[in-house]
């Protein structure tokens, strides 16, 4: 059933040129199908790693600024999956790309609240406001949320 599945979102997604809410939006409702750490129910089968792969590759070469967005998915998809260094060598390597300063930052604590989020699976995304705002009044002295990366070579 998942080679099916494969076939034909490839077909849709390399035919209709999608924009990234759109592999965003195929990417979540692939990852909600269950898999052995989220078994539920369900007709439409085991979620398959090769299509959610397959989906994150896509997203991840639309453009520039959905690679973040792709590889902050693709990696919490592996860290569920228990795969943790494949999920922060993608991390490691974005962020060797990335500019130092903002936009990097911005980088390293989503990465962070992902890493950090709660164990009934929500990313840790949506309090991005929320913790932004309560580390706004940190002293810049104040290290102890930097997180260091290393990238594999």
């Amino acid at each position: 059933m998942a080679g099916q599945r494969l076939k034909t979102v490839s077909r849709l997604l390399r035919s209709y040129l999608p924009s990234p809410e759109v592999y965003k939006h195929a990417f979540d409702l692939e990852r909600a199908l269950p898999s052995p750490k989220n078994p539920k129910p369900s007709e439409a089968g085991e979620s398959s790693a090769r299509i959610l792969e397959y989906i994150y590759l896509l997203w991840r070469d639309h453009s520039a600024s959905s690679k973040e967005d792709a590889t902050f998915a693709y990696a919490a998809y592996l860290l569920d999956s228990d795969s943790i260094g494949e999920a922060t060598r993608l991390v490691n390597n974005l962020m060797a790309t990335a500019p130092f300063g903002e936009a990097r930052e911005a980088m390293e604590k989503r990465w962070k609240g992902i890493l950090e989020r709660d164990p009934a699976g929500g990313e840790g995304d949506a309090n991005m406001e929320t913790d932004d705002a309560a580390n706004s009044d940190r002293t810049s002295d104040d290290d102890s949320s930097d997180v260091d990366f290393v990238v594999y070579s």
